[in-house]
């Protein structure tokens, strides 16, 4: 019940916040100004994932209140969420030099080991486990690092990363509930229901945009809940890996992609599939719509995976590798026939 209660509470702060972020002119947000590497044609409000943060605020006010202790897990994951916030912050008005912002990042990836939250191993279905030794501090700041900026990367298009805050948080959240942790759960939640709260006033067609100011944390958010998940034995790393694959495998496919093409992977593009394709005719609402069809269906994988035999917890992950595989080449071969019907 307490966590039901915060995270109504998030619902109804984020949508006050979003809301009041979305009108034009408001001096808070910033103004998204279309470019070449953008799919939206207007100026809209930028920002408006202070709306989710201060959801996030107030949920975990409200769980503080109820059950006397902190909704974040420990008070170096809070200082490296309020570094992100802050950098992210200032990023979206002043443009921040790139080297600057991945320091602030990495510090804030530290903050994650000085807490105890950290990748150490990956079992495997069958009951082995891939132990990482030395390289474990390494691949948690690099994984912690990624995430934050792969939730921004994908951040381009209607309705998409809030969807993605809200069905996934939602489905760890569900995890947590199952395996009977009040504070994971709870955590989880208030994330779900505060991009909830956003989305009233970003889905296609926007009102407002997320930012950095949004998009850096919350992809933090989603390494803080994976982290912590597995370190209390809610479940196995492959859960969230297969709650937010939509995002993690667009955003590493394409990266790969641009860096065999020897492209500047580091500045911004529309290159990502979800780009490509509402690019090519589908639109945002259509893509959005699809995405979303997507996200459920991989989070209700992750719900099958942890009761799963050994064997079909291998096919789950094949068939996974086989969805994506065959989605990007559908993607790519609308792509071509969009542009052949074009010229």
């Amino acid at each position: 019940m307490s966590a039901l209660c915060s995270a109504l509470v998030a619902l109804a702060v984020s949508l006050f916040v979003s809301g009041r972020l979305a009108r034009p002119g408001n001096p808070f947000a910033t103004v998204e100004v279309p470019n070449a590497r953008s799919l939206h044609q207007q100026a809209t409000p930028g920002g408006g994932g202070l709306g989710v943060l201060v959801g996030l605020s107030a949920g975990a006010a409200v769980w503080f209140l109820l059950e006397g202790a902190g909704l974040i897990p420990g008070l170096f994951v809070t200082l490296g969420l309020l570094l992100l916030v802050s950098v992210s912050a200032l990023d979206d008005r002043l443009d921040l030099p790139s080297l600057g912002r991945f320091v602030v990042h990495l510090l804030a990836a530290v903050c994650l080991l000085a807490g105890d939250l950290r990748l150490d191993h990956l079992p495997l279905p069958g009951g082995q486990v891939l132990a990482f030794g030395a390289f474990t501090t390494l691949l948690t700041l690099a994984l912690v690092v990624w995430i934050a900026n792969l939730f921004n990367f994908m951040d381009g298009m209607d309705g998409f990363a809030g969807g993605m805050g809200s069905i996934g948080f939602g489905f760890l959240a569900l995890h947590g509930a199952l395996a009977g942790h009040p504070a994971f759960t709870a955590f989880n939640l208030v994330l779900s229901f505060a991009c909830l709260g956003f989305l009233r006033f970003n889905f296609p067609p926007a009102r407002v945009f997320m930012g950095d100011v949004g998009s850096i944390p919350l992809g933090y958010c989603v390494a803080v809940s994976a982290l912590w998940g597995v370190q209390q034995g809610v479940f196995v790393l492959w859960v969230p890996l297969l709650v937010f694959s939509p995002f993690f495998v667009d955003a590493s496919f394409t990266l790969v992609r641009r860096m065999a093409r020897r492209e500047p992977f580091w500045r911004a593009h529309r290159s990502h599939c979800y780009q490509r394709l509402a690019a090519a005719g589908w639109g945002h609402r259509k893509t959005t719509l699809a995405e979303y069809v997507l996200m459920v269906s991989m989070g209700g994988a992750a719900l099958a995976f942890p009761a799963a035999g050994a064997a079909l917890q291998w096919v789950i992950l094949g068939a996974t590798a086989a969805l994506y595989a065959t989605l990007i080449l559908l993607v790519r071969a609308h792509e071509r026939a969009y542009q052949q019907q074009a010229s």
